[in-house]
Formats: structure tokens, sequence, C-alpha cells
């Protein structure tokens, strides 16, 4: 993984260790091509996240509550648009659109204090095979999922009629 313009080298703002060889203050790596999150506990919370949401959004479709629904939140409001467009009463589960969740991702990492490293970065293994990157270091991983979560239960709660 590289800088996009400069090839610089990456180092975690706390403690300078370069991405290569990795530290503890890795937070999450995530994929803005692909739609993915790396890393294990980054992993774990990206795929936990959206299940919450896409529960969230169920229970709601299955108790009737298809029309007038907003949110406060645009990620969240693109988010339920989509899918309440797509489910059909049979559905026993659904699906997010994986941009607009992944777009939710950052934005909820940045708001719970993960430092987003401040340059493009690139992945690339040739052409087609290319990732845009956005690499955040956190001082304490674990306690700025504990925020994030708090903070998308929070959003998913602040429904708009």
């Amino acid at each position: 993984m590289r800088e996009e313009d400069s090839e610089q080298i990456i180092c975690c703002p706390y403690c300078r260790a370069t991405y290569e060889v990795g530290c503890e203050h890795t937070l999450a790596i995530v994929d803005e091509t692909f739609n993915e999150c790396h890393g294990d506990l980054a992993s774990e919370q990206y795929d936990e996240f959206r299940t919450i949401i896409e529960g969230h959004f169920l229970r709601l479709l299955k108790s009737g509550q298809r029309e007038g629904l907003s949110w406060d939140d645009v990620n969240v409001n693109e988010l339920w648009n989509v899918v309440r467009e797509d489910y059909s009463p049979q559905d026993e589960e659904l699906s997010v659109d994986m941009f607009a969740f992944t777009n939710l991702f950052i934005k909820l990492l940045e708001v719970a204090g993960g430092k987003r490293y401040p340059n493009s970065l690139i992945e690339g293994y040739g052409p087609g095979m290319t990732s845009v990157i956005r690499l955040f270091y956190a001082e304490d991983p674990a306690r700025v999922f504990e925020v994030a979560r708090s903070e998308l239960e929070a959003r998913l709660h602040k429904e708009g009629r």
C-alpha cells in the first residue's frame, strides 16, 4: 500500500511504526472500491454494523412500516430507501447497499475518534485490481468501535417522520 501521489511511507501517528510492520493502533483498513474492511477486529465490526442495520430495517419492514419513514442521517436514509425499494414481504433477510454502508462506516469511525490517514492511499496489482483505501488509526481501537457502535444505534433510532 502506498500514498497515491507521493509514494510516501505510511507511519502510525501514535508510535511511528510503518504500515508494513504494523502496530496495535491500526483501527481499520477500508477498501472503498470493493467495499471491504481489513483487520481482525475491524472486519468483525464492519460485518456486525451491517448486521445491526439490516436487522433494524427488517424489523421495521416486517412490522409494516414501509412508507413515511426517514432519518436525520443522510447515510442511514440512503440505506433505508434502497432496502425499502428492494424489500418483498416474503424476504427473511435483506442486504444494504454496500457503497452507502461503507460510507456510513467511515463516517462512524471518524465521529468515534478514529484518526484517518490524511492522504489517499491505493493498493494495486495492475489494471482493474487497484483499490482506494482509507486507513484509520486509534490510540484505543476497541474503544473507538464501542463509540462507533453507540453512534450507529443512536442514528438508527433518530427517525424523522
